[in-house]
């Protein structure tokens, strides 16, 4: 990993800075242990080096006439979370000069504070939910704010269980708000967690075409090994991930031994093809990227089964959240396979998804339904829309549709 930015000369509250950084630690820095100790954290956790020594100097154990240098202090801001040292400072000012933004940030902390009743995997607190969601609409409607109120929540259990994992904003990954998954990677080490928010951050790096972001992420997903996951939604994203990557970077050798992989590890589940959540949350969550991959028969032999199941006896799932989407990805394998009556059947019309993925299923179901409109005004209206869709979003990997 290199340092890219170019940083302007100014001055910045070292102290504040230190006091972060010994937050992130969990502890006050006050011998050379713990130099040693924060040296080797800091490489774990940011693949940079800094030296014992170094700490030693910025911490005031030892005397210096020098001050912290540009890089100490970057790799400081992102052992603390920050991507740069622009975004820390940013924060910094933020709350410096606007006080009523910090307490509106501390509301949202406030409110994510208060303990939650544990339920169990097949239950649902609707209620909570909602109120939830509802948060989250507001606060993803307002950058700054966002990028205020995350670093507050970044080691939250319950902020990290909504607001990262069990509702990523995917229509925001190219509009920054994927910056949080850097917070949350920091301060949730499990295994799973950190294959969760590095497959988010390279599911955006894939969807803006950012090939350095792409190798980097990637890299981290793998230097986990697959038999340390085991929740489906994990699996799929880390199966899911390598199988999009040499979609990408057309490995086709590479990309047939992850679909055999995919195959077996849905076929190797006891509920395959059975509605329940273990075996949908797969289900569901490798057809979006064998969706991506073009591997659309693929995608009718996973979701098909999932449909008839549900069309046959619906369960309590939010629609628009998890069986939308699920249509919309058949329909588009249906066209792409030429099976068109049977993509008209199952969607004759587009439905709403839900908000935090609108933008990202309806550019599908536009791709889809261009393919299939043989009325020129109606295909350019298509087409314009789907332009803006991929503008708003900055999805440039879907720019292809529009040839």
């Amino acid at each position: 990993m290199r340092l890219t930015d170019k940083h302007k000369k100014t001055a910045i509250n070292i102290d504040s800075l230190l006091e972060h950084t010994e937050s992130t630690f969990g502890k006050t820095i006050t011998s050379n242990f713990d130099c040693c100790n924060l040296a080797d954290e800091i490489f774990r956790t940011t693949d940079f080096l800094i030296s014992a020594q170094t700490l030693r100097r910025v911490f005031k154990l030892i005397q210096s006439k020098t001050g912290a240098s540009k890089y100490t202090i970057e790799v400081l801001c992102r052992y603390c979370g920050y991507q740069s040292l622009e975004q820390f400072l940013f924060y910094k000012e933020s709350v410096s000069m606007n006080p009523a933004r910090l307490n509106e940030a501390t509301i949202y902390k406030d409110f994510f504070d208060v303990e939650t009743v544990p339920i169990s995997r097949q239950e649902l607190n609707s209620t909570y939910r909602k109120a939830v969601k509802n948060i989250l609409k507001h606060l993803y409607s307002d950058r700054d704010l966002y990028n205020l109120v995350v670093p507050m929540l970044a080691d939250n259990r319950t902020a990290q269980n909504y607001l990262f994992e069990q509702f990523p904003y995917i229509d925001g990954l190219g509009r920054g708000f994927a910056a949080g998954y850097n917070f949350y990677l920091q301060r949730k080490q499990e295994p799973e967690a950190q294959c969760f928010g590095n497959a988010i951050l390279f599911l955006s790096a894939v969807l803006q075409n950012d090939r350095t972001g792409l190798d980097n992420y990637l890299n981290a997903i793998n230097s986990i090994s697959l038999s340390e996951i085991h929740h489906p939604f994990c699996r799929a994203r880390y199966i899911g991930s390598n199988l999009l990557y040499h979609y990408v970077t057309n490995n086709q050798q590479a990309l047939s031994r992850w679909i055999q992989m995919a195959v077996s590890d849905l076929t190797g589940n006891p509920n395959a093809f059975g509605f329940q959540s273990e075996s949908l949350e797969y289900e569901r969550m490798i057809a979006i990227y064998l969706t991506l991959c073009d591997c659309h028969e693929m995608v009718i032999t996973v979701l098909s089964p999932v449909w008839k199941r549900v069309s046959m006896s619906p369960l309590d799932l939010e629609y628009g959240y998890w069986l939308s989407p699920i249509k919309i990805m058949l329909f588009k394998s249906y066209v792409y396979c030429g099976r068109i009556k049977e993509a008209l059947a199952i969607l004759p019309n587009y439905e709403p998804v839900d908000w935090m993925l609108e933008d990202y299923y309806r550019i599908q179901y536009l791709d889809a339904k261009i393919k299939i409109t043989d009325a020129k005004s109606e295909r350019r209206a298509l087409q314009k829309d789907l332009s803006r869709l991929i503008s708003k979003t900055n999805f440039l990997f879907f720019g292809k549709l529009l040839g």
